[in-house]
């Protein structure tokens, strides 16, 4: 884990007295939940209670698939995981724009 992500769930932990593993749990559940709104295509914002909200432009979409066909391209990913991962940014896309057609 991230040494500036531990200090950051022991100090919350610390200050609610609670374990770092439930931190831990609770931000992995929350944005694990975000990632399975995202891929849904759900409506663009998602909603965190007491924390604000999470936005996911078409724009950001397109400068994610960017910069991961330039990524393959200098040879920092496998053949097999960029199709995958641009297969599954391609869906995510069109669900979007989709969402954004019936809205």
């Amino acid at each position: 884990m991230d040494p500036i992500l531990s200090k950051l769930n022991k100090d919350i932990a610390e200050k609610y007295g609670v374990s770092e593993s439930l931190v831990k749990y609770v931000v992995d559940y929350i944005f694990t939940d975000v990632r399975n709104h995202i891929k849904k295509g759900l409506p663009q914002s998602v909603l965190l209670h007491h924390f604000g909200s999470f936005n996911l432009s078409d724009k950001s979409l397109y400068k994610i698939r960017e910069k991961f066909i330039n990524s393959y391209k200098k040879g920092n990913i496998k053949k097999l995981k960029y199709r995958k991962g641009l297969k599954n940014l391609e869906e995510l896309i069109r669900k979007y724009e989709y969402s954004n057609q019936q809205a």
